[in-house]
């Protein structure tokens, strides 16, 4: 579950301050341009598919980049690259040029927009009923997998209708006004409420305080919340298991155990597992690297040989035993995509954004990515917990997940990367 956003600041500050003491949430006012979305997009035979693999490529870019950080790790690819495709659009010359590279978008501004507009209604299609009946969450409610997007301006900010109308052509996004001038407090509440309600709750305060200030001008938001029940769920009795971290050390975590319902592969140097959610339509796939090592097989990791291993999976009579875990993460972005490639966005001599208000006076102040996720017998969802009992293993093949693991959350369809990461101690945060 996530959600990201991008600050946008203009190059002059207006010196006004905000009277009173920060109060609540405000009201949201809704400009939309008369554009209504395009339901049916008209995407070109094989944009699809390169623009997973470019979606791949980023996010094996950007996991290498946010590896370097101790703990757990997760990210959501396909979050970040559709706020920064509606980024994008705004931007003009070496800004545009910078951002297209560092987001690996190959595809032509008239053709990426609409395959992502694709890519994004697919998505949104998978909580619908199927043949086999209604996806499930892990809550006994239907399937969950939103997506949703939001430009927030400030109540006084001119917006060039060419952009508001590919925003609300391609991404369903329309404009949330705010006081960011004159109540920046209340507007960052209002827009961590707005995440908040997205994603049910799990996402909160993912505007840390002071980052909204009387100069910002622009927030770009976009949030993803996932809640689905394992296809074949964990029946088996959970247990404690010993967990061998990096460093030698062990703990002991609550390990599920699956006897069939997986798909298997293995290679030089790792063993993976697919477990299939409700209706068919996602599935994680946890990679396991041989013992002793996580470090050289993370920091090799590359686009082709994620596909590589994604290709080899095929059904197995081996059981699986998975630690559960759950962990939230708050990634500041701003450094990390500039050395990536693209810091004219973050400079306020050389940014441009005319695009969005036909002035150059905007750049980006800050990209605020914040991540949830747990793991349990059920499924992933926002939250869970279950008490661990004592067991023994019956008699079966299994791949014991007892050491540092990469996992992923894919859409099968489309090769959307919903989610990447690693977990490094199922106990930690």
């Amino acid at each position: 579950m996530l959600s990201l956003l991008a600050v946008v600041t203009p190059l002059a500050a207006l010196a006004v301050g905000c009277d009173g003491a920060p109060g609540g949430p405000l009201p949201i006012k809704t400009a939309r341009s008369t554009e209504a979305r395009i339901q049916q997009p008209t995407v070109v035979a094989g944009d699809a598919t390169m623009l997973a693999a470019e979606n791949a490529a980023f996010a094996v870019q950007l996991y290498g980049a946010l590896s370097a950080q101790p703990g757990n790790v997760v990210l959501s690819p396909t979050s970040l690259s559709l706020a920064m495709a509606m980024m994008f659009a705004g931007a003009r010359d070496v800004t545009a040029d910078q951002i297209a590279t560092t987001m690996h978008f190959a595809l032509p501004p008239a053709r990426l927009h609409p395959a992502f507009n694709a890519l994004d209604l697919a998505l949104a299609s998978r909580a619908q009923p199927m043949a086999d009946g209604t996806p499930q969450g892990t809550d006994g409610q239907p399937f969950a997998l939103a997506i949703k997007n939001a430009l927030w301006a400030d109540q006084t900010q001119t917006l060039a209708p060419a952009f508001l109308d590919l925003l609300a052509e391609n991404y369903g996004a329309g404009v949330q006004q705010v006081d960011f001038v004159g109540a920046p407090e209340p507007a960052r509440l209002t827009i961590n409420q707005w995440v908040a309600d997205q994603t049910d709750g799990k996402i909160a305060d993912l505007l840390p305080a002071g980052l909204i200030d009387p100069q910002t001008r622009l927030v770009l938001t976009n949030a993803v919340y996932l809640n689905a029940a394992w296809q074949t769920p964990f029946t088996e009795p959970t247990m404690n298991y010993p967990f061998h971290r990096a460093d030698g050390s062990d703990v002991s975590v609550p390990m599920m155990m699956g006897k069939t319902g997986f798909s298997m592969a293995s290679g030089a140097g790792y063993r993976a597992a697919e477990l299939t959610y409700s209706g068919k339509a996602l599935s994680m796939v946890v990679i396991v690297p041989d013992a002793g090592t996580f470090a050289g097989f993370e920091a090799a990791l590359t686009a082709e040989q994620l596909a590589a291993i994604l290709a080899a999976l095929a059904p197995s009579g081996e059981g699986l035993l998975l630690p559960k875990f759950q962990f939230t993460l708050a990634f500041s972005l701003r450094e990390t995509l500039s050395a990536l490639g693209m810091p004219a966005a973050f400079t306020p001599e050389v940014a441009d954004f005319s695009a969005i208000d036909d002035a150059r006076d905007l750049f980006v102040r800050d990209v605020v990515h914040k991540t949830f996720i747990a793991v349990t017998e059920k499924g992933t969802e926002a939250a869970a917990a279950t008490g661990a009992v004592e067991a023994t293993v019956s008699a079966v093949t299994l791949l014991t997940v007892d050491r540092p693991f990469l996992f992923l959350i894919r859409d099968h369809e489309t090769g959307a990367l919903l989610f990447l990461g690693r977990v490094v101690d199922p106990s930690g945060p």
